[in-house]
């Protein structure tokens, strides 16, 4: 595996720096928050920061626009069998599909804290919805995502991919 850029460090270590959200708010929180939706929270921000990042590094290489302008409609619809492996063991959705899901969730905590039924776009409501499905430690109960830490490795190494297919 080839040495981690300078974006994927400091992912890594601003999530180093939230790692401990659960037992943080188990332990210190406010009894009313059930910890599930604190963690949850947090989670919709940081991968809220990752999109954010690839964003303005898309429009910093002169393409203006949006997330789903300047990378998933530039992103294949298929994976190309000869690009690095990025996860282990591979993950069973395209690179497309993951960043949809990214984007989903982006959308949802942005617009509905987490509701998806606060999307209006339908198609950005699709991509959160689908996330449940697509990104392991997202879940989707009732209208809601919740999502746990164990989706970080997929979010931080699908955004580092798409800096390598997006160059």
């Amino acid at each position: 595996m080839a040495r981690m850029t300078d974006f994927e460090i400091r992912a890594n270590n601003i999530f180093t720096g939230i790692q401990d959200i659960r037992s943080r708010i188990e332990n210190f929180g406010y009894n009313d928050d059930n910890p599930v939706n604190g963690v949850s929270r947090i989670m919709g921000m940081f991968i809220t920061y990752l999109t954010a990042c690839e964003e303005s590094r898309q429009n910093s290489l002169g393409r203006n626009g949006g997330f789903t302008l300047t990378v998933i409609s530039n992103l294949p619809d298929t994976d190309d069998p000869s690009w690095p492996t990025y996860i282990e063991p591979a993950p069973t959705s395209t690179l497309k599909d993951r960043a949809k899901a990214l984007w989903g969730i982006r959308i949802a905590f942005t617009h509905g804290d987490g509701d998806v039924m606060q999307i209006k776009n339908m198609t950005n409501r699709q991509y959160a919805i689908d996330a449940a499905t697509i990104l392991p430690g997202v879940s989707l109960n009732g209208n809601q995502l919740e999502i746990t830490e164990g989706v970080s490795h997929y979010a931080i190494r699908t955004i580092s991919q798409i800096h390598d297919q997006l160059s």
